[in-house]
């Protein structure tokens, strides 16, 4: 009963504390983050869980770290060591908190952002609406 558009397409980034080994490099590929902890949010159906950790693509080894419930809980779980995650890149802060390093993953995928409505919707406001957000948008974004 729904019909969306993509609105933009953004990589996702490792976020990583300081101390992880791959913390000083350029950028990664997911495969070296096979059997790390992974904070879980709760909540989630089983694809949802399979894209925040990174096994969509390809199925990874990977350890329960934490439950979370917001993005102060995961971030600071990763601050504290107790585990590795990943964010759209869109979605890091400019100043990220000490303690934290955020490195380009290769082999994950993207995030996407899409407007979303009911297919019986049949308002002009809706339709006016998703053509403006579709047409006023960069469809990819690189990091």
């Amino acid at each position: 009963g729904l019909d969306s558009d993509l609105i933009r397409t953004d990589p996702r980034v490792a976020v990583l504390p300081d101390t992880h080994p791959l913390a000083g490099r350029e950028a990664i590929h997911r495969s070296e983050l096979a059997g790390e902890s992974f904070p879980v949010w709760s909540n989630l159906t089983p694809a949802e869980m399979k894209y925040w950790l990174g096994t969509d693509l390809t199925d990874y080894d990977w350890q329960p770290g934490p439950a979370v419930h917001d993005t102060a809980q995961f971030i600071g779980s990763i601050r504290l060591g107790q585990g590795v995650g990943f964010l759209p890149a869109a979605h890091v802060p400019e100043h990220l908190p000490a303690g934290i390093t955020v490195i380009p993953v290769v082999g994950l995928s993207p995030s996407q952002l899409r407007i979303t409505w009911a297919t019986s919707a049949i308002s002009p406001n809706v339709a006016r609406f998703v053509r403006h957000a579709t047409e006023h948008t960069t469809a990819v974004v690189t990091a």
